[in-house]
C-alpha cells in the first residue's frame, strides 16, 4: 500500500485551502462596486436615530452601558452623568420594523433614569416607550406615538441566498456611519459550551448583494446555523409588563434572604500614646487604625438558620466581635445568631442564627454561567446606607468574561456590577457581589476592606461551602479580651532597608534599591528566627505562602520614634501620660502583625540574605509570648496607678536580666497619690518597702493594706526612693483640683 507522509498531505491540503481562499477573495474583489452601494442603499430607509434623555434620581448619578459599536464592538456613551451635565442626549441608532415600532441595542439602564426617549430621522420625529426587551439579544422594541415621515420597516426575506453582507449603524468620530463587511464562512467554537458560533457585527442588518435584507444582529456573534434568519416578531421577549412581573418575583425572594446584618465588636484597646499629637511627634505610623465599634452589612441566608456576612474582616477585628444581629425582610427587630467561621478565600464568614427564620434560603443555579452570555437576567442592587438596605431591580446582560483569581470566569456587565445580585428567571441565584479575601502584605493595613470588586458566579462559591473543612480560616475568629491583642512571631526587631544600607549589603537589585527588605537589628533568644539560625544583620527579603506563590515583600515599621524625651519628662504635665508613646519597639511590629494575619498553625518559607548569600527556611506560624501590651496588670485605685509585669521586649530596651525584679508603670491617673508623688509612666518599681517586686502578684501583696510605700524607683540609669502616704480611708479617690506643682512632693533620689 502507497504510503503518503502526513506532513505531506498537511502541505497538500493547506496548499489547496490557500488557493481556494484566494479565488474567493478574487471573486469578492472583482464584485462591482455598485453592489456594495446597493447593500448598504437597502438599510438606509429603515435606519434612525435613537434619543435617550437622562436624569439622577434622589441625587444619584444615572448608570448605564451605552451601546455597541459596529465599528470596533467596544460599549460606547458609558457616562450618562456626562450626558445630563451637558444637557444633550445618548444617541444610538435604531431600525424600523413596522410603521410604528424599531429594534434598538439596549442600553442597559433603569427606568428611574430616563427623562424621555425620542427616535428621529432627517424628516421627522415621534416620542417613544420601550415596549419590549429581547431576552437573547442585547435588544429592546421602542414604540412611536406617531409615524415617521421618510422612514420604511425592514423587509426580511429569509430565503434570500448568499453571500451575504453585514451593515453597522453607529456614532464614530463625532459622525453617523454605515460599516460594511462580507459577512465570513468562518466559524468560532467554544469547547466549554460546545457552541459554534459566526463573527458579526453588533446592531447590524445582515443583506445580501442585491439589497435583500435576511436578518439582523443586535450580538457580535450570530448561530453557525441559519437559526439567526428569525424575523423579529419571533424573538424570544418580554413586555414591560412581564418584565415588572419578573422583579416582583425578585423582590420577594431577595427581601426573604439578602438581609442587612449588624456586627457590633468590643471597643480596640488603644495603645499608649495613639491618636494624639505627641504620638504624632514620636511615632510615624498609628498602630490602632480607625475602626468603628459596628459594622453594617449584607449577607445573604444559606438556608433558614445559616447566613453568609460579607466583609474582609482580618483576624485582628474579628478577634474583638461580640455579637451578630441579623434583619431579615424589613424587620426593624434583629434575631440573635453566633459566629461559625470565616472563610480563607472570600470576604465573608458564616454565621447561625439562635432561632430560624421563615425561609429556605437563597437557591443557587446550576446553570453554566458561560452559556449566558447576552440574556437577558434580573438582577438586584442592593446598597447599604447606615442601618438601611436601599434595593433597585433592573435587569442586566453579561457581555464577555474575565478570567481571573485561580483561573475564575468572571462575567463582565457592561452596566451596574457593584452591589449586585444576579438571578435568573426563575429567582435562582446566578452570580452575587462577593469579593475574594484581600491579599495580604506586609504593610500596615486597614483591618476592613471591601475587597476587589467582582461578580462572583455562585458555582465558586458553592465548592468553598460544601469544603468547610478545608475552606475555613481557623486563625479569623474571634477571641476573648484578653486574648485579642495576641500575635505571632518571629522574634526579630527590624530596621528597613535604605539605597545605602541596600548598596553597603549588596542587595540592591534584591530590595529594589533599598525600598523592600529589612535588616534584623536585634534577635530574641529562644526565638524561632534564632533556632532557625538567623542572625543579627542578616536581610530579611520576602515570604511566601502555601497557597500564594507570589512572594510578599518584607518591610518594616518606621522607626516610631528617634529619641524618647526622657530629659523632658518631670516637665509634662500629668494630663498627656496617656499620650505619651512606648520609649520601646513593640513585638507587635510589621512581620507580628502579617503572620498573625495569616493564621496560627500556617506554613511560610522565608527568603533571606546572610553573608551575601541567599538562603531559605521553612517555618510554622507560631504564637508570641506575652508582651506589653498583652501581660498581666493591676491596678491600684488608691494609688491611681497601673503596673505590668515586664515582658522581653520591655527588658531589652532597660538592659535588665531576666531574673532582676521590677512591674513597670504602665498607666498614672491625673491627680492621684502616684501622680502627686512624682511616678511617670514608663518607670520601673523594683522594690516596695525593701522587698523586691518580682511581678503583679508581688505588687499587689505588698501595698495590701499599707499605710506607707517605700517605692525602689528607676528611670533608665537613675535610681530614686518615692514616699507616699496612704490615708485610712483607701478606697476614697483624691479630690479634682488643680495640678500640684513639681515640689508638692519631690521624690528622695538616691545615687
Amino acid at each position: 500500500m502507497l504510503r503518503i507522509p502526513l506532513a505531506l498531505l498537511s502541505f497538500f491540503f493547506l496548499a489547496a485551502f490557500t488557493t481556494s481562499s484566494q479565488e474567493e477573495m478574487a471573486k469578492t474583489e472583482t464584485k462591482p462596486e455598485i453592489n456594495i452601494k446597493k447593500v448598504v442603499e437597502a438599510v438606509i430607509p429603515c435606519t434612525v436615530h435613537v434619543e435617550y434623555y437622562f436624569k439622577f434620581d434622589k441625587g444619584e448619578e444615572p448608570i448605564i452601558a451605552g451601546y455597541r459599536c459596529s465599528s470596533c464592538s467596544k460599549f460606547h456613551g458609558t457616562n450618562a452623568g456626562e450626558y445630563v451635565r451637558e444637557n444633550r442626549p445618548l444617541e444610538v441608532p435604531g431600525y424600523m420594523i413596522s410603521d410604528t415600532e424599531l429594534i434598538s441595542p439596549d442600553i442597559l439602564t433603569q427606568s428611574r433614569f430616563i427623562s424621555k426617549i425620542r427616535v428621529t430621522n432627517d424628516k421627522s420625529e415621534s416620542p417613544a416607550k420601550i415596549s419590549d426587551y429581547i431576552v437573547k439579544q442585547q435588544a429592546v422594541i421602542l414604540k412611536l406615538e406617531k409615524n415617521l415621515e421618510g422612514s420604511k420597516p425592514a423587509v426580511l426575506n429569509p430565503e434570500a441566498k448568499a453571500p451575504y453582507f453585514v451593515v453597522g449603524f453607529s456614532v464614530e468620530d463625532g459622525m453617523w456611519q454605515m460599516n460594511t463587511k462580507p459577512l465570513g464562512k468562518d466559524l468560532t467554537y467554544y469547547p466549554e459550551i460546545s457552541d459554534f458560533v459566526r463573527k458579526t457585527l453588533p446592531s447590524s442588518m445582515i443583506v445580501t448583494e442585491k439589497g435583500e435584507i435576511v436578518g439582523l444582529s443586535m450580538n457580535p456573534e450570530i448561530s453557525s446555523d441559519d437559526s439567526w434568519k428569525c424575523p423579529v416578531s419571533k424573538l424570544e421577549k418580554l413586555t414591560e409588563a412581564q418584565l415588572e412581573t419578573t422583579f416582583t418575583r425578585i423582590k420577594e425572594i431577595s427581601s426573604k434572604n439578602i438581609v442587612r446584618v449588624q456586627v457590633n465588636f468590643r471597643s480596640p484597646q488603644l495603645k499608649p500614646g495613639a491618636q494624639t499629637g505627641m504620638a504624632s511627634r514620636y511615632s510615624g505610623d498609628d498602630d490602632n487604625p480607625a475602626f468603628d465599634t459596628e459594622l453594617n452589612t449584607k449577607g445573604i441566608m444559606l438556608d433558614s438558620k445559616k447566613v453568609l456576612v460579607f466583609g474582609d474582616i482580618k483576624p485582628k477585628i474579628t478577634a474583638r466581635l461580640e455579637g451578630i444581629k441579623v434583619f431579615a425582610d424589613g424587620s426593624e427587630s434583629g434575631k440573635n445568631a453566633d459566629f461559625v467561621c470565616s472563610l480563607n478565600d472570600f470576604a465573608a464568614f458564616i454565621a447561625e442564627l439562635k432561632e430560624p427564620i421563615q425561609t429556605k434560603g437563597l437557591e443557587f443555579s446550576k446553570d453554566d454561567i458561560l452559556k449566558l452570555r447576552s440574556v437577558l437576567l434580573p438582577a438586584v442592587q442592593i446598597k447599604v446606607y447606615g442601618d438601611k438596605l436601599v434595593s433597585h431591580y433592573l435587569y442586566n446582560r453579561i457581555t464577555d468574561f474575565d478570567i481571573g483569581w485561580k483561573n475564575y470566569r468572571f462575567p463582565e456587565l457592561p452596566a451596574v456590577s457593584d452591589n449586585l445580585f444576579l438571578f435568573d428567571m426563575e429567582g435562582k441565584l446566578i452570580a452575587l457581589p462577593l469579593a475574594r479575601r484581600s491579599r495580604l502584605a506586609m504593610d500596615r493595613q486597614s483591618s476592613y476592606s471591601r475587597g476587589e470588586r467582582q461578580i462572583l458566579p455562585v458555582s465558586y462559591l458553592k465548592k468553598s461551602l460544601d469544603s468547610l473543612d478545608t475552606s475555613k480560616n481557623a486563625s479569623n475568629i474571634p477571641l476573648k479580651e484578653k486574648d485579642e491583642n495576641r500575635i505571632a512571631w518571629l522574634g526579630v526587631e527590624l530596621q528597613q532597608l535604605n539605597p545605602e544600607l541596600a548598596r553597603m549589603n549588596k542587595v540592591a537589585e534584591l530590595t529594589k534599591n533599598g525600598r523592600n527588605g529589612a535588616v534584623v537589628s536585634y534577635l530574641f533568644p529562644d526565638s524561632p528566627a534564632a533556632k532557625a539560625g538567623i542572625k543579627e544583620g542578616d536581610i530579611l527579603l520576602c515570604i511566601y505562602l502555601e497557597d500564594d506563590p507570589a512572594p510578599i515583600e518584607v518591610r518594616a515599621d518606621e522607626q516610631p520614634y528617634r529619641d524618647f524625651p526622657w530629659a523632658e519628662y518631670d516637665r509634662i504635665p500629668d494630663q498627656y501620660y496617656s499620650r505619651i508613646p512606648t520609649p520601646w519597639q513593640s513585638l507587635d511590629n510589621s512581620i507580628a502583625n502579617f503572620l498573625t494575619n495569616v493564621g496560627f498553625g500556617k506554613k511560610f518559607t522565608l527568603e533571606y540574605c546572610s553573608g551575601g548569600k541567599i538562603f531559605t527556611k521553612e517555618f510554622t506560624v507560631e504564637p508570641g509570648p506575652d508582651y506589653f501590651d498583652t501581660t498581666e496588670k493591676s491596678k491600684s485605685d488608691v494609688l491611681g496607678l497601673t503596673v505590668k509585669n515586664l515582658t522581653s521586649e520591655v527588658r531589652r530596651y532597660f538592659q535588665k536580666g531576666k531574673d532582676e525584679p521590677g512591674v513597670i508603670v504602665s498607666k498614672i491617673d491625673p491627680g492621684s497619690k502616684a501622680s502627686v508623688a512624682g511616678l511617670k509612666p514608663y518607670e520601673i518599681i523594683n522594690q516596695i518597702n525593701a522587698k523586691p517586686v518580682n511581678n503583679v502578684k508581688d505588687f499587689e501583696e505588698l501595698i495590701k493594706d499599707k499605710q506607707e510605700l517605700n517605692l525602689g524607683v528607676s528611670r533608665m540609669a537613675i535610681s530614686r526612693t518615692v514616699k507616699i502616704k496612704l490615708a485610712n480611708d483607701k478606697d476614697k479617690k483624691p479630690e479634682a483640683g488643680p495640678l500640684a506643682k513639681p515640689d508638692a512632693a519631690k521624690p528622695e533620689v538616691k545615687d
